[in-house]
């Protein structure tokens, strides 16, 4: 998935039933058998948005632009009642560009993630990721701990394990194994 500088991709999937006499949006189930690769370059990187939709890509991930994963409802749930996951990473994911998790998000990476040098990974407040395997932070990896006020969340990112690279960035601390 590539775009110039002036656009962005925007992945939305959803469907709408009625609830008594509402209409509910919600996201639904997406799957990519192959690889995904968001491009990009030192001038100009591509973004993908990836809101309301729950995708997994079953392949390998490369993120060289920029990945958004937004909420997978219209309507932002708390954290503790969103239990849908918004982005699924089935293999290894690098990361060279940016990797952006929003907040209210959930992803999942069963392989590993690696961070490159110069590249961030940021997980927002009241969010919550699992890296199955090995977390690699070459770059800047950012948990965003609060929105400023006191009932916020802080990213919450669990891993089996992690790297730090000698040109590793983590201002807000580690992640949890």
């Amino acid at each position: 998935i590539a775009t110039d500088a002036a656009s962005a991709v925007n992945l939305k999937a959803t469907k709408t039933t009625k609830v008594g006499e509402n209409d509910v949006t919600s996201a639904v189930a997406v799957t990519i058998n192959g690889k995904l690769t968001v491009e990009g370059n030192k001038d100009s990187k591509s973004t993908l948005n990836l809101s309301e939709i729950m995708l997994t890509v079953n392949d390998a991930v490369a993120v060289n632009g920029i990945l958004n994963v937004n909420p997978t409802d219209a309507e932002i749930k708390t954290l503790e009642g969103e239990d849908k996951v918004a982005f699924t990473a089935v293999k290894d994911m690098n990361v060279a560009g940016e990797f952006t998790v929003n907040t209210f998000a959930r992803t999942a990476m069963k392989g590993n993630l690696t961070i490159a040098e110069g590249a961030t990974g940021t997980f927002n407040y009241a969010t919550y990721t699992k890296i199955a395997q090995v977390l690699n932070i070459n770059g800047k990896f950012v948990r965003v701990l609060s929105s400023g006020n006191q009932d916020s969340n802080p990213a919450q990112v669990w891993c089996g394990d992690w790297t730090e690279g000698s040109k590793a960035d983590i201002p807000n601390g580690l992640p949890q194994k």
